[in-house]
This record gives C-alpha cells, sequence and structure tokens, in this order.
C-alpha cells in the first residue's frame, strides 16, 4: 500500500495494495486505486485484482460492475479484449463479437485469437472454423508480458528479481521476442472465463467420451497442439 501511494501508475504496486484493501474489508479504497491504475495502463493483473473484490459474483453482476474499469481506456486492446471476456462469461456472444471489434486481424494475438475462437464456439460456428482460428492462436505472438529488459526472459508474473538473469527491477510489460517463446494453453489464455463462479453442484454422471462435434476448447487446442 505505501509503495503504490509513492507511486500510483506501477502495475504490481497498484494489484497487490487493492488486493490488501480487500483483504482489509476496504473496496471502496481497491476500487480507487486499480481504476487510476487502469486509466494510466490497463492490464490483466488489474483486472484480476478488480475480479478478487468480489469473488462470488454472477457473470451479469461481474459484467456490470467491471463497467468502472471497461468505461475507461476504451481505445486500449487490453480493455476491448477484457470487456468481450466478460461478455462471454454473460453469454452474449454477439456483443462479445462487437468489443473485439477487427483487434484479432489489426492487433493478432494468442489471447485475442484465443478470445475469437471461444466467441465462435458460443455462436456455434463450424468445428472447422473453430479449430482454424485455436491453430492461429497457439502459433500467433504472445503479445505484451512480463520480460526482463537485460535478458528477454519472459516472466510469467512481475518479480523484483529477474529469475533467469538476476538483474534488478529489470521487467517491463512489453512484447517479448519472437523466438524461443513456449506456447500456452488455451485455458491460460482466458484467465477470467477460468475464474467465474461456480455452477451448483448436481449429481455426477458417468463420462461419455466426447464426440467430435463436442469438443471443449481445451481439448480442441491439445489436438491443434
Amino acid at each position: 500500500i505505501e509503495a503504490n501511494k509513492l507511486s500510483p501508475d506501477l502495475i504490481p504496486a497498484a494489484a497487490m495494495a487493492a488486493r490488501g484493501y480487500t483483504e482489509k474489508g476496504d473496496w471502496r479504497s481497491a476500487i480507487r486505486v486499480l481504476k487510476k491504475a487502469w486509466e494510466v495502463q490497463p492490464h490483466p493483473d488489474l483486472a484480476s485484482a478488480f475480479a478478487a473484490i468480489e469473488p462470488d459474483e454472477t457473470p451479469a453482476e461481474r459484467l456490470q460492475r467491471f463497467r468502472t474499469l471497461t468505461s475507461l481506456r476504451t481505445d486500449s486492446d487490453e480493455t476491448k479484449m477484457l470487456l468481450a471476456e466478460l461478455l462471454m462469461a454473460a453469454e452474449d456472444f454477439p456483443a462479445a463479437r462487437r468489443a473485439l471489434g477487427d483487434l484479432p486481424t489489426e492487433h493478432p494475438t494468442q489471447r485475442s485469437l484465443a478470445i475469437l475462437a471461444a466467441i465462435a464456439r458460443g455462436e456455434g460456428a463450424e468445428e472447422a472454423v473453430v479449430r482454424d482460428l485455436v491453430a492461429k492462436a497457439l502459433s500467433a505472438p504472445r503479445g505484451p508480458q512480463w520480460v526482463c529488459d537485460k535478458c528477454n526472459a519472459v516472466h510469467p508474473a512481475w518479480a523484483p528479481v529477474c529469475d533467469n538473469c538476476g538483474s534488478f527491477d529489470t521487467l517491463s510489460w512489453r512484447q517479448p521476442p519472437t523466438t524461443g517463446t513456449p506456447t500456452r494453453s488455451l485455458a491460460e489464455l482466458l484467465p477470467l472465463m477460468e475464474s467465474r463462479p461456480a455452477a451448483p453442484a448436481e449429481d455426477p454422471e458417468p463420462e461419455v467420451p466426447p464426440e467430435p462435434d463436442t469438443l471443449s476448447p481445451d481439448e480442441i487446442a491439445r489436438r491443434a497442439n
């Protein structure tokens, strides 16, 4: 929290401060911190911290609450993808496609194409169309990541010291080099979809092997890989 006060636009500090406020029950301060940081640079870490404020809300409630962020920096790629993910969680796939716009063609990344594949599946597109989009997503550029400015190592999360070369304060949010970057799974590309509230428990049913036309997005990604 003190680090955030000293540097309000530092993404890691804002995310950690917001989580600290949330643990204390001070949701108003958490929202204020995240909103201020989002206005400077929309970032998935900020969205994740914002989701943690109300972890048990329904997709519709989450979509409404996230307007605090998605109404800001509407021209940002991150804002577009976040809104598309929230609309997918609410099963409004046409609106999700409109929110994503032409981002997958103008700035194709693993995440933007994975979102488009999920939208297509939700709209009932043919399996061949979904498979093609998944294949494109898995071979597309990763998009911005936490990258060490000294050795170009990619990190899954911000850290004060680079795990690869040991340099201090060298991680920045940018496009990583195109060589030597591992491919991520489809599930890893849609974090907010994975954090939706769980559906009410039902009596377990015997598992039946999926038919080709009912494969999950994760299975499609596995087979495409």
